[in-house]
């Protein structure tokens, strides 16, 4: 495949705060969270080196 062209990989975390903190801190700029159905669906996007996206997800059953 040619590099940059996968669109919106999904990566299903649990704790989706934690893992956009330890992206920023390794220099990856991640776009800013989003919650959905009272908080119980958030996502936050990021793209790597070679122009993919990515999307990661958390989903709890409560909100928070």
């Amino acid at each position: 495949m040619t590099p940059g062209t996968i669109k919106v990989l999904h990566l299903v975390v649990k704790n989706i705060a934690q893992i956009c903190q330890a992206l920023t801190e390794r220099g990856v700029a991640v776009g800013e969270l989003q919650q959905y159905d009272g908080g119980r669906i958030k996502y936050a996007r990021f793209s790597d080196p070679d122009g993919n996206s990515w999307l990661l997800q958390e989903m709890n059953s409560q909100s928070s």
